[in-house]
Protein backbone atom coordinates (compact mmCIF):
# COMPACT_ATOMS: atom_id res chain seq x y z
CA UNK A 1 0.00 0.00 0.00
CA UNK A 2 1.22 3.65 -0.20
CA UNK A 3 2.43 5.16 2.55
CA UNK A 4 0.80 8.44 3.99
CA UNK A 5 -2.45 7.46 1.85
CA UNK A 6 -4.50 8.72 5.04
CA UNK A 7 -2.49 11.71 5.39
CA UNK A 8 -1.23 13.49 1.59
CA UNK A 9 0.23 16.75 3.71
CA UNK A 10 2.57 14.28 5.37
CA UNK A 11 5.06 14.05 3.12
CA UNK A 12 4.87 17.59 2.54
CA UNK A 13 5.75 18.51 6.27
CA UNK A 14 8.24 15.16 6.08
CA UNK A 15 10.35 16.96 3.41
CA UNK A 16 10.33 20.19 5.02
CA UNK A 17 11.26 18.60 8.47
CA UNK A 18 14.46 16.63 6.04
CA UNK A 19 15.65 20.53 4.48
CA UNK A 20 15.34 21.79 7.83
CA UNK A 21 17.87 19.10 9.35
CA UNK A 22 19.98 19.30 6.37
CA UNK A 23 20.14 23.56 5.93
CA UNK A 24 20.08 24.62 9.54
CA UNK A 25 23.75 22.46 10.63
CA UNK A 26 25.03 23.91 6.83
CA UNK A 27 24.34 27.43 7.99
CA UNK A 28 25.82 27.17 11.09
CA UNK A 29 29.11 25.60 9.45
CA UNK A 30 29.36 28.15 6.89
CA UNK A 31 29.22 31.00 10.10
CA UNK A 32 31.41 29.27 12.02
CA UNK A 33 33.97 31.84 12.02
CA UNK A 34 31.53 35.09 12.78
CA UNK A 35 31.61 35.92 16.31
CA UNK A 36 27.84 34.67 16.87
CA UNK A 37 29.00 31.41 16.53
CA UNK A 38 32.37 31.55 18.44
CA UNK A 39 30.78 33.89 21.69
CA UNK A 40 28.55 30.26 21.93
CA UNK A 41 30.53 27.88 23.70
CA UNK A 42 27.73 25.51 22.46
CA UNK A 43 27.91 26.53 19.04
CA UNK A 44 32.05 26.77 19.08
CA UNK A 45 32.11 22.92 20.10
CA UNK A 46 29.94 22.02 17.18
CA UNK A 47 31.70 23.76 14.67
CA UNK A 48 35.18 23.74 15.44
CA UNK A 49 36.31 20.24 14.67
CA UNK A 50 38.83 18.67 12.10
CA UNK A 51 40.17 15.55 11.38
CA UNK A 52 43.49 17.07 12.72
CA UNK A 53 41.68 18.00 16.28
CA UNK A 54 43.31 16.82 19.14
CA UNK A 55 40.35 14.52 20.58
CA UNK A 56 39.64 13.17 16.86
CA UNK A 57 43.14 12.12 16.69
CA UNK A 58 43.04 10.34 20.18
CA UNK A 59 40.26 8.47 19.24
CA UNK A 60 41.78 7.17 15.90
CA UNK A 61 44.62 5.79 17.99
CA UNK A 62 43.01 4.72 20.47
CA UNK A 63 40.77 2.69 17.87
CA UNK A 64 44.24 0.95 16.19
CA UNK A 65 44.97 -0.31 19.54
CA UNK A 66 41.57 -2.24 19.83
CA UNK A 67 42.07 -3.58 16.72
CA UNK A 68 45.33 -4.99 17.23
CA UNK A 69 43.88 -6.27 20.60
CA UNK A 70 41.20 -7.86 19.00
CA UNK A 71 43.43 -10.43 17.67
CA UNK A 72 44.76 -11.53 20.54
CA UNK A 73 40.97 -12.99 21.62
CA UNK A 74 38.61 -12.55 18.59
CA UNK A 75 36.01 -14.53 19.87
CA UNK A 76 34.90 -13.79 23.12
CA UNK A 77 37.14 -10.65 23.49
CA UNK A 78 38.27 -9.91 27.65
CA UNK A 79 34.99 -9.37 29.15
CA UNK A 80 32.97 -6.04 30.18
CA UNK A 81 35.02 -3.60 31.79
CA UNK A 82 38.23 -5.22 31.29
CA UNK A 83 39.27 -2.33 28.39
CA UNK A 84 42.06 -1.25 31.41
CA UNK A 85 43.89 -4.56 29.97
CA UNK A 86 44.06 -3.32 26.39
CA UNK A 87 45.08 0.21 27.28
CA UNK A 88 47.96 -0.96 29.46
CA UNK A 89 49.43 -3.20 26.56
CA UNK A 90 49.10 -1.68 23.21
CA UNK A 91 49.20 2.39 24.95
CA UNK A 92 49.85 4.13 21.82
CA UNK A 93 52.81 6.64 22.90
CA UNK A 94 50.97 9.55 21.08
CA UNK A 95 48.37 9.82 23.94
CA UNK A 96 50.91 11.34 26.34
CA UNK A 97 48.74 15.05 25.97
CA UNK A 98 45.30 13.39 26.20
CA UNK A 99 43.66 11.52 29.35
CA UNK A 100 45.85 9.38 31.32
CA UNK A 101 43.15 6.50 31.60
CA UNK A 102 40.78 5.42 29.11
CA UNK A 103 38.35 3.06 30.00
CA UNK A 104 36.46 2.54 26.67
CA UNK A 105 37.14 2.28 22.51
CA UNK A 106 35.07 5.32 22.33
CA UNK A 107 33.68 3.45 19.25
CA UNK A 108 30.53 0.70 19.13
CA UNK A 109 32.46 -2.01 16.87
CA UNK A 110 35.58 -2.15 18.95
CA UNK A 111 34.09 -1.87 22.39
CA UNK A 112 32.15 -5.15 21.77
CA UNK A 113 35.23 -6.70 19.85
CA UNK A 114 36.98 -6.04 23.32
CA UNK A 115 34.07 -6.74 25.31
CA UNK A 116 32.83 -9.38 23.86
CA UNK A 117 34.22 -10.73 20.45
CA UNK A 118 33.07 -11.47 17.42
CA UNK A 119 29.85 -13.38 18.72
CA UNK A 120 28.95 -10.07 21.00
CA UNK A 121 29.76 -7.51 18.42
CA UNK A 122 26.96 -9.73 15.78
CA UNK A 123 24.84 -10.01 18.78
CA UNK A 124 24.94 -6.37 19.26
CA UNK A 125 24.38 -5.77 15.55
CA UNK A 126 21.42 -8.50 15.47
CA UNK A 127 19.21 -6.32 17.78
CA UNK A 128 19.19 -3.67 15.59
CA UNK A 129 18.86 -5.84 12.34
CA UNK A 130 15.37 -7.54 13.58
CA UNK A 131 14.48 -3.77 14.77
CA UNK A 132 14.49 -2.65 11.42
CA UNK A 133 12.98 -5.77 9.88
CA UNK A 134 10.44 -5.35 12.40
CA UNK A 135 9.49 -1.48 11.64
CA UNK A 136 9.86 -2.56 7.65
CA UNK A 137 7.24 -5.02 8.16
CA UNK A 138 4.72 -3.13 10.68
CA UNK A 139 5.01 -0.07 7.89
CA UNK A 140 3.93 -2.54 5.09
CA UNK A 141 0.84 -3.76 6.45
CA UNK A 142 0.16 -0.70 8.49
CA UNK A 143 0.39 2.40 6.16
CA UNK A 144 -1.60 4.93 7.81
CA UNK A 145 0.89 4.89 11.08
CA UNK A 146 3.99 4.42 8.56
CA UNK A 147 5.06 7.84 10.08
CA UNK A 148 5.69 6.54 13.62
CA UNK A 149 8.25 3.69 12.12
CA UNK A 150 9.89 6.02 10.52
CA UNK A 151 10.53 8.22 13.19
CA UNK A 152 11.49 5.08 15.35
CA UNK A 153 13.68 3.93 12.70
CA UNK A 154 15.56 7.30 12.79
CA UNK A 155 16.12 7.34 16.10
CA UNK A 156 17.56 3.93 16.48
CA UNK A 157 20.02 4.86 13.20
CA UNK A 158 21.03 8.06 14.66
CA UNK A 159 22.47 5.94 18.16
CA UNK A 160 23.74 3.61 15.99
CA UNK A 161 25.37 6.37 13.85
CA UNK A 162 26.79 8.00 16.87
CA UNK A 163 27.93 5.35 18.90
CA UNK A 164 30.89 4.70 16.50
CA UNK A 165 32.56 7.87 18.06
CA UNK A 166 31.26 7.77 22.24
CA UNK A 167 30.11 5.31 24.19
CA UNK A 168 27.01 4.11 26.13
CA UNK A 169 26.66 4.50 29.50
CA UNK A 170 23.55 3.39 32.23
CA UNK A 171 21.39 6.51 31.15
CA UNK A 172 21.31 5.82 27.32
CA UNK A 173 20.57 2.15 28.08
CA UNK A 174 17.69 3.01 30.18
CA UNK A 175 16.46 4.48 26.94
CA UNK A 176 17.55 2.05 24.41
CA UNK A 177 16.12 -0.35 25.92
CA UNK A 178 12.68 1.69 26.71
CA UNK A 179 12.62 2.08 22.73
CA UNK A 180 12.95 -1.87 22.47
CA UNK A 181 10.26 -2.38 24.43
CA UNK A 182 8.19 0.56 22.50
CA UNK A 183 9.23 -1.03 19.25
CA UNK A 184 7.72 -4.15 20.38
CA UNK A 185 4.42 -2.79 20.88
CA UNK A 186 4.24 -1.01 18.13
CA UNK A 187 5.36 -3.94 15.73
CA UNK A 188 2.29 -5.55 16.85
CA UNK A 189 -0.69 -3.29 15.96
CA UNK A 190 -3.29 -5.65 16.67
CA UNK A 191 -4.06 -5.18 20.81
CA UNK A 192 -5.72 -8.73 20.53
CA UNK A 193 -2.90 -10.78 18.77
CA UNK A 194 -0.47 -8.70 21.34
CA UNK A 195 -1.94 -10.07 24.17
CA UNK A 196 -1.95 -13.91 25.13
CA UNK A 197 -5.14 -15.87 24.68
CA UNK A 198 -5.26 -16.50 28.59
CA UNK A 199 -5.23 -12.75 29.03
CA UNK A 200 -7.93 -12.33 26.06
CA UNK A 201 -10.42 -14.75 27.73
CA UNK A 202 -10.07 -13.12 31.29
CA UNK A 203 -9.14 -16.86 32.88
CA UNK A 204 -5.65 -17.70 34.13
CA UNK A 205 -4.09 -21.16 32.26
CA UNK A 206 -1.81 -23.44 34.78
CA UNK A 207 1.08 -22.18 32.51
CA UNK A 208 0.56 -18.54 33.00
CA UNK A 209 -0.01 -19.26 36.43
CA UNK A 210 3.65 -21.09 36.56
CA UNK A 211 4.73 -17.96 34.50
CA UNK A 212 3.38 -15.07 37.12
CA UNK A 213 5.18 -17.86 39.99
CA UNK A 214 8.54 -17.82 38.32
CA UNK A 215 8.39 -14.14 37.48
CA UNK A 216 7.67 -13.43 41.15
CA UNK A 217 10.66 -15.84 42.52
CA UNK A 218 12.91 -13.75 39.64
CA UNK A 219 11.42 -10.13 41.58
CA UNK A 220 12.04 -11.02 44.91
CA UNK A 221 15.60 -12.36 43.70
CA UNK A 222 16.14 -8.71 42.26
CA UNK A 223 15.08 -7.30 45.49
CA UNK A 224 17.74 -9.29 47.53
CA UNK A 225 20.50 -8.46 44.55
CA UNK A 226 19.98 -4.95 44.73
CA UNK A 227 21.07 -4.81 48.24
CA UNK A 228 24.42 -5.86 47.07
CA UNK A 229 24.31 -4.24 43.46
CA UNK A 230 22.53 -1.09 44.21
CA UNK A 231 22.63 -0.11 47.66
CA UNK A 232 25.75 -1.10 49.14
CA UNK A 233 27.18 0.96 45.98
CA UNK A 234 25.48 3.70 46.67
CA UNK A 235 26.13 3.88 50.32
CA UNK A 236 29.90 3.40 49.54
CA UNK A 237 29.70 6.40 47.37
CA UNK A 238 27.70 8.21 49.91
CA UNK A 239 30.60 7.44 52.56
CA UNK A 240 33.38 8.40 50.21
CA UNK A 241 31.92 11.87 49.59
CA UNK A 242 31.59 12.62 53.39
CA UNK A 243 35.44 11.36 53.27
CA UNK A 244 36.57 13.35 50.74
CA UNK A 245 34.15 16.48 52.09
CA UNK A 246 35.66 15.34 55.58
CA UNK A 247 39.65 15.95 54.33
CA UNK A 248 38.26 19.36 53.22
CA UNK A 249 37.38 20.70 56.15
CA UNK A 250 40.52 19.61 57.73
CA UNK A 251 39.76 16.45 60.41
CA UNK A 252 42.20 14.96 62.20
CA UNK A 253 44.37 12.34 60.46
CA UNK A 254 42.99 9.67 63.04
CA UNK A 255 39.07 10.70 61.87
CA UNK A 256 40.09 10.53 58.42
CA UNK A 257 41.83 7.46 58.34
CA UNK A 258 38.52 6.57 60.40
CA UNK A 259 36.10 7.72 57.90
CA UNK A 260 37.94 6.24 54.63
CA UNK A 261 37.92 2.81 56.59
CA UNK A 262 34.58 3.24 56.88
CA UNK A 263 34.13 3.49 53.44
CA UNK A 264 36.14 0.72 52.39
CA UNK A 265 34.35 -1.62 54.68
CA UNK A 266 30.97 -1.64 52.15
CA UNK A 267 33.15 -3.50 49.82
CA UNK A 268 31.38 -2.85 47.37
CA UNK A 269 31.82 -2.29 43.38
CA UNK A 270 33.10 1.32 44.55
CA UNK A 271 35.99 0.03 46.53
CA UNK A 272 38.40 0.70 43.84
CA UNK A 273 37.37 3.90 43.56
CA UNK A 274 37.55 4.67 47.27
CA UNK A 275 41.46 3.59 46.92
CA UNK A 276 42.42 5.37 44.42
CA UNK A 277 41.37 8.50 45.80
CA UNK A 278 42.86 7.53 49.06
CA UNK A 279 46.58 7.63 46.56
CA UNK A 280 45.24 11.00 45.24
CA UNK A 281 45.21 12.60 48.88
CA UNK A 282 48.08 10.73 49.87
CA UNK A 283 50.34 13.24 47.19
CA UNK A 284 48.82 15.65 48.75
CA UNK A 285 49.52 14.20 52.43
CA UNK A 286 53.76 14.36 51.50
CA UNK A 287 53.72 18.18 50.47
CA UNK A 288 51.46 19.35 52.70
CA UNK A 289 52.24 21.53 55.97
CA UNK A 290 49.02 20.24 57.50
CA UNK A 291 50.19 17.43 59.30
CA UNK A 292 53.31 16.32 60.95
CA UNK A 293 55.96 13.71 60.58
CA UNK A 294 54.06 11.34 62.07
CA UNK A 295 50.37 11.67 60.86
CA UNK A 296 52.26 11.67 57.03
CA UNK A 297 53.78 8.55 57.90
CA UNK A 298 50.31 6.92 59.16
CA UNK A 299 48.42 8.07 55.99
CA UNK A 300 51.41 6.99 54.15
CA UNK A 301 51.72 3.54 55.33
CA UNK A 302 47.52 3.23 55.32
CA UNK A 303 47.52 4.09 51.58
CA UNK A 304 50.29 1.28 50.95
CA UNK A 305 48.28 -1.21 52.79
CA UNK A 306 45.56 -0.39 50.55
CA UNK A 307 46.89 -0.09 47.04
CA UNK A 308 48.87 -3.66 47.99
CA UNK A 309 45.11 -5.15 48.11
CA UNK A 310 44.40 -3.15 45.15
CA UNK A 311 47.21 -4.89 43.15
CA UNK A 312 47.26 -8.15 44.70
CA UNK A 313 44.77 -8.86 41.71
CA UNK A 314 45.81 -11.44 38.96
CA UNK A 315 45.03 -9.00 36.19
CA UNK A 316 46.78 -6.39 37.37
CA UNK A 317 46.19 -2.70 36.24
CA UNK A 318 49.36 -0.43 36.15
CA UNK A 319 47.50 2.38 37.23
CA UNK A 320 47.34 1.13 40.73
CA UNK A 321 50.61 -0.12 40.23
CA UNK A 322 51.93 3.02 39.57
CA UNK A 323 50.40 4.78 42.52
CA UNK A 324 51.54 2.29 44.88
CA UNK A 325 55.10 2.85 43.14
CA UNK A 326 55.47 6.41 43.12
CA UNK A 327 54.34 6.28 46.84
CA UNK A 328 56.59 3.65 47.93
CA UNK A 329 59.59 5.90 45.97
CA UNK A 330 58.92 9.02 47.93
CA UNK A 331 58.58 7.47 51.49
CA UNK A 332 62.21 6.27 52.25
CA UNK A 333 61.98 8.69 55.34
CA UNK A 334 59.76 6.23 56.79
CA UNK A 335 61.20 3.12 55.55
CA UNK A 336 64.69 2.53 53.34
CA UNK A 337 62.87 -0.75 51.96
CA UNK A 338 60.10 1.14 50.37
CA UNK A 339 62.16 2.77 47.72
CA UNK A 340 63.93 -0.36 46.44
CA UNK A 341 60.54 -1.88 46.77
CA UNK A 342 58.70 1.06 44.60
CA UNK A 343 61.42 0.30 41.97
CA UNK A 344 60.21 -3.56 41.62
CA UNK A 345 56.52 -1.98 41.38
CA UNK A 346 57.56 0.50 38.65
CA UNK A 347 59.32 -2.21 37.40
CA UNK A 348 56.75 -4.90 36.92
CA UNK A 349 54.36 -1.78 35.76
CA UNK A 350 56.53 -0.93 32.65
CA UNK A 351 56.75 -4.88 31.79
CA UNK A 352 52.58 -4.61 31.63
CA UNK A 353 52.58 -1.80 29.78
CA UNK A 354 55.97 -0.97 27.97
CA UNK A 355 54.95 1.81 25.68
CA UNK A 356 53.28 4.12 28.99
CA UNK A 357 55.73 7.12 29.44
CA UNK A 358 54.54 8.37 32.86
CA UNK A 359 55.80 5.11 34.03
CA UNK A 360 59.45 5.43 32.78
CA UNK A 361 59.39 9.08 34.54
CA UNK A 362 58.60 7.94 38.10
CA UNK A 363 60.65 4.95 37.69
CA UNK A 364 63.35 7.81 36.63
CA UNK A 365 62.32 9.81 39.98
CA UNK A 366 62.51 6.52 42.09
CA UNK A 367 66.06 5.53 40.62
CA UNK A 368 67.68 9.10 41.39
CA UNK A 369 67.01 8.65 44.93
CA UNK A 370 68.34 5.20 44.85
CA UNK A 371 71.79 7.59 43.93
CA UNK A 372 71.17 5.28 40.03
CA UNK A 373 72.05 8.38 37.83
CA UNK A 374 72.36 6.01 34.54
CA UNK A 375 69.26 4.13 35.14
CA UNK A 376 67.58 7.26 35.82
CA UNK A 377 68.62 8.37 32.13
CA UNK A 378 68.24 4.97 30.62
CA UNK A 379 64.44 5.20 31.98
CA UNK A 380 63.94 8.84 30.66
CA UNK A 381 65.58 8.02 27.28
CA UNK A 382 63.41 5.16 26.89
CA UNK A 383 60.49 7.28 27.54
CA UNK A 384 61.20 9.97 24.70
CA UNK A 385 62.03 7.60 22.47
CA UNK A 386 59.12 6.37 22.27
CA UNK A 387 57.72 9.53 20.65
CA UNK A 388 60.38 12.89 20.79
CA UNK A 389 57.42 15.17 20.18
CA UNK A 390 56.68 14.36 24.36
CA UNK A 391 58.56 17.50 25.43
CA UNK A 392 58.36 16.83 29.02
CA UNK A 393 60.26 13.34 28.79
CA UNK A 394 63.10 14.93 26.73
CA UNK A 395 63.37 17.95 29.15
CA UNK A 396 63.83 15.59 32.02
CA UNK A 397 65.95 13.69 30.13
CA UNK A 398 68.02 16.55 29.00
CA UNK A 399 68.01 17.92 33.08
CA UNK A 400 69.47 14.42 34.48
CA UNK A 401 71.95 14.01 31.64
CA UNK A 402 73.44 17.00 32.44
CA UNK A 403 73.58 15.96 36.24
CA UNK A 404 74.96 12.57 35.25
CA UNK A 405 77.59 14.03 33.03
CA UNK A 406 76.04 12.48 28.94
CA UNK A 407 77.12 15.12 26.76
CA UNK A 408 76.12 12.96 24.17
CA UNK A 409 72.42 12.65 25.24
CA UNK A 410 72.42 16.37 26.44
CA UNK A 411 73.15 17.48 22.77
CA UNK A 412 70.97 14.66 21.36
CA UNK A 413 68.23 16.17 22.85
CA UNK A 414 69.15 20.21 22.51
CA UNK A 415 69.18 19.07 18.71
CA UNK A 416 65.28 17.98 18.97
CA UNK A 417 64.33 20.20 21.25
CA UNK A 418 64.05 24.17 20.56
CA UNK A 419 65.34 26.24 23.98
CA UNK A 420 62.83 28.95 23.34
CA UNK A 421 60.38 26.16 22.99
CA UNK A 422 60.73 25.20 26.70
CA UNK A 423 59.11 27.03 29.54
CA UNK A 424 60.22 28.78 32.98
CA UNK A 425 59.73 25.96 35.47
CA UNK A 426 62.05 23.47 33.19
CA UNK A 427 64.47 26.67 32.50
CA UNK A 428 64.88 26.98 36.35
CA UNK A 429 65.36 23.04 36.65
CA UNK A 430 68.03 23.02 33.67
CA UNK A 431 69.82 25.82 34.86
CA UNK A 432 70.16 24.42 38.64
CA UNK A 433 71.61 21.21 36.82
CA UNK A 434 73.98 23.13 34.75
CA UNK A 435 74.99 25.06 38.27
CA UNK A 436 75.33 22.11 39.91
CA UNK A 437 78.22 20.61 37.48
CA UNK A 438 79.73 23.91 37.60
CA UNK A 439 79.04 24.40 33.93
CA UNK A 440 77.98 28.23 34.28
CA UNK A 441 78.67 28.94 30.13
CA UNK A 442 75.86 26.90 29.69
CA UNK A 443 74.37 28.24 32.53
CA UNK A 444 74.20 31.38 31.21
CA UNK A 445 72.55 30.03 27.35
CA UNK A 446 69.68 29.01 29.07
CA UNK A 447 69.30 31.89 31.15
CA UNK A 448 69.52 34.08 28.21
CA UNK A 449 66.59 32.35 27.19
CA UNK A 450 65.06 32.58 30.84
CA UNK A 451 65.15 36.13 31.01
CA UNK A 452 63.36 36.45 27.40
CA UNK A 453 60.87 34.33 28.73
CA UNK A 454 60.10 36.25 32.13
CA UNK A 455 61.72 39.38 31.54
CA UNK A 456 60.24 41.26 34.62
CA UNK A 457 61.13 38.37 36.97
CA UNK A 458 63.85 39.88 39.32
CA UNK A 459 65.06 36.82 41.24
CA UNK A 460 66.00 35.68 37.15
CA UNK A 461 67.51 39.04 36.84
CA UNK A 462 69.75 38.09 40.48
CA UNK A 463 70.49 34.72 39.09
CA UNK A 464 71.47 36.35 35.66
CA UNK A 465 73.75 38.52 37.68
CA UNK A 466 75.56 35.63 39.45
CA UNK A 467 76.33 33.67 36.26
CA UNK A 468 77.70 37.09 35.07
CA UNK A 469 80.09 37.30 38.08
CA UNK A 470 81.37 33.59 37.58
CA UNK A 471 82.10 34.48 34.38
CA UNK A 472 84.03 37.02 34.87
CA UNK A 473 81.86 39.54 32.96
CA UNK A 474 81.18 42.23 35.81
CA UNK A 475 79.78 45.04 34.12
CA UNK A 476 76.92 42.65 32.62
CA UNK A 477 76.21 41.85 36.02
CA UNK A 478 76.13 44.49 38.11
CA UNK A 479 73.69 46.14 34.75
CA UNK A 480 71.57 42.63 35.69
CA UNK A 481 71.86 43.28 39.63
CA UNK A 482 70.78 47.04 39.15
CA UNK A 483 68.14 45.58 37.26
CA UNK A 484 67.16 42.99 39.34
CA UNK A 485 66.88 45.83 42.39
CA UNK A 486 65.06 48.36 39.77
CA UNK A 487 62.12 45.19 39.65
CA UNK A 488 61.99 44.16 42.91
CA UNK A 489 63.12 46.43 45.60
CA UNK A 490 63.88 44.13 47.69
CA UNK A 491 66.67 43.40 46.43
CA UNK A 492 68.41 46.70 46.58
CA UNK A 493 70.52 46.11 49.85
CA UNK A 494 72.13 43.09 48.27
CA UNK A 495 72.29 44.14 44.56
CA UNK A 496 74.56 47.06 46.35
CA UNK A 497 76.45 44.04 48.59
CA UNK A 498 76.85 42.26 45.49
CA UNK A 499 78.50 45.31 43.07
CA UNK A 500 80.64 46.59 46.09
CA UNK A 501 81.72 42.90 46.42
CA UNK A 502 82.55 43.11 42.27
CA UNK A 503 84.27 46.54 42.88
CA UNK A 504 86.57 45.03 45.04
CA UNK A 505 87.44 41.92 42.94
CA UNK A 506 88.54 44.88 40.38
Amino acid sequence: PRLFRSNPGGRKFAGLALAFIIVVPMIFWLARSTNFVQSSPVLRRLTNYSLSEGTIQARFKIWGMSGQAFWDRAILGYGQENYYLVFQKYFHPGLYGEEPWFDRSHNIVFDWLINAGVLGLTAYFSVFALVFVALFRTIRSHAERAWEGFFIGAIFLTQLIQNFFVFDNLNTYLLFFALLAYTHFYSRMDTEDALPRSMRSGSLSSKSIKGLSFMSALFVAFLISGYYLHVKPIRQAKALIYTLQAYQAKVPMNALIASFEHTLSYQSIGTTEVREQIANIARDVFVSDRFNAEEKKQFTEFTIKELQKETAHRAKDVKHLLFLGAILGRSGDINTQYVRDGERILEEAVFLSPTKQPIYLELAQVRLMLGDTKGAVTALKTAWDLDRSYQEAGINLWTIAIVGKYPEIVEEVRSVIPLETVGGQHLFRMGAAYQQVGDFKNMLVIYDEYVRDDPTNAQVRATYAAIYFQLGRYDDAITQAREAARLDPAFASDAEMFIREIKKRR
